[in-house]
């Protein structure tokens, strides 16, 4: 009988990581991968540093693995895994392998933080967004003489911060990039279409300012919209 994808990843880490703990997380874990879907691995050692494994190996595909000594996940595990975005996806995975329960450990900490929620924004989180987005984006983007790479950047540097603001301000866990535009795009058809408008390379202000705008909406200190002064 042929081994499986699971069983040649955990052997390789194994084998060149020292690794005694293997999960799989994302969508191989959760049934919806494709065929070409990646291997999404967090994975456990006894070294002194973290690191990854990005490859490609015979009789699996494309593995990436992020391997974290054990000592230091005890010590700040929601930090090193990065729970405010990746937490969801980590109560769902799968335990390949373990040694000493740190594999059942991460899966009830990834859930109990999934169940907890977001951490309450600090005061005035909202107002520090807006201006951001209007005296510093905006306004930099209606400047005529504002060099055009200035403009450039200003525009992708915001449209991806609006993103997890989105989320933030709805006092929501963010997930992924990946997994917050699907969920825009299954639950608030509006800011799909806003973002999609926002996010494409040389969008005018108009559609960068709508997006904003929306994101906004869940601010309950001052609802203007940017077109209004402040």
């Amino acid at each position: 009988m042929g081994r499986t994808p699971e069983t040649i990843i955990a052997d390789y880490l194994a084998q060149h990581y020292g690794c005694h703990t293997v999960l799989l997380y994302g969508s191989r874990a959760m049934g919806l991968a494709r065929a070409e879907s990646d291997w999404d691995i967090i994975a456990v050692n006894n070294n002194a540093k973290p690191g990854t494994y990005h490859g490609m190996l015979d009789g699996v595909g494309e593995v990436n693995a992020s391997i974290y000594p054990e000592a230091g996940l005890r010590a700040n595990m929601a930090g090193m895994l990065n729970f405010e975005r990746f937490a969801q996806a980590i109560s769902q995975a799968v335990l390949l392998v373990e040694q000493n329960g740190s594999g059942r450990d991460i899966i009830a900490q990834a859930g109990a933080f999934v169940a907890a929620g977001p951490a309450p924004l600090p005061p005035g989180f909202a107002g520090s967004v807006r201006h951001y987005f209007s005296d510093t984006v905006i306004a930099t983007l209606r400047k005529p003489e504002m060099p055009k790479v200035v403009q450039a950047y200003r525009s992708h540097e915001a449209v991806t911060k609006s993103l997890g603001n989105y989320f933030r301000l709805r006092n929501m866990l963010r997930g992924s990039v990946r997994d917050q535009i699907q969920w825009l795009q299954q639950n608030d058809a509006q800011a799909y279409t806003l973002f999609s408008l926002a996010v494409m390379p040389g969008a005018p202000v108009e559609a960068l300012e709508a997006w904003f705008d929306y994101v906004l909406a869940a601010d309950q200190e001052k609802p203007l919209p940017l077109s209004q002064p402040l």
